[in-house]
């Protein structure tokens, strides 16, 4: 009740309406672009638990963002994504930062949807890119969430493909994890084996083991 009265009074005052949601947007983009740096330190519980608080504003800010797009908006989004690409990369990569964050979520088919659109809003120069990839992943670990193995295979065996070509060693490495799963899920041990090989050399190399 008390949101809804101060929105109506905020509606009075467009220019204060403005300015309080590209204030909320700012916020809570740098919030989601600390969880992601958290994930990354393997602090996921307390990612979880904050996603799961704020996560209608999460989305509302990301939406808002999306829904922008203007130039400024667009830049900020990348910079609170970590990335500076060109407009329809920069949509495109939030777009897939946000289908992560549902899979996290166990929202699954939201998750689907907002994968395929972000990676169908990737521009030409993401033909295959470090984006590309995540986006792929992300599909691919859906696939593999409902015993979808084949599909999964084709969806990973994408991203190594825009790894690879985006030289992005380090993700490489976790696809080739991802397709190691998928090959022992395929009843395929050998190839798992290899796969997993091929991995642990890549963390060998560049000093993360």
């Amino acid at each position: 009740l008390l949101h809804a009265y101060l929105r109506e009074k905020l509606a009075e005052q467009p220019d204060w309406l403005r300015e309080a949601e590209a204030a909320h947007e700012r916020y809570f983009l740098r919030l989601l672009a600390e969880q992601r740096r958290l994930e990354a330190q393997g602090r996921q519980r307390e990612v979880i638990a904050t996603l799961q608080e704020d996560w209608e504003n999460f989305g509302l800010a990301l939406e808002r963002a999306l829904a922008g797009g203007d130039p400024d908006t667009l830049a900020g989004v990348a910079a609170a994504l970590g990335e500076r690409p060109e407009a329809r990369s920069a949509l495109g990569a939030a777009t897939l930062e946000r289908a992560w964050y549902l899979y996290r979520l166990g929202r699954y088919d939201e998750a689907r949807a907002v994968a395929r659109a972000g990676l169908a809003t990737l521009g030409p120069d993401d033909a295959h890119s470090a984006r590309r990839a995540r986006g792929q992943v992300t599909l691919g670990a859906l696939e593999m969430q409902a015993g979808r193995h084949e599909r999964a295979l084709e969806h990973y065996t994408a991203a190594r493909r825009s790894a690879e070509a985006a030289g992005d060693e380090p993700y490489l490495a976790v696809v080739l994890g991802n397709l190691a799963g998928v090959r022992h899920a395929l009843g395929d041990p050998g190839g798992a084996l290899a796969l997993y090989g091929e991995a642990l050399e890549r963390y060998e190399r560049l000093g993360a083991l």
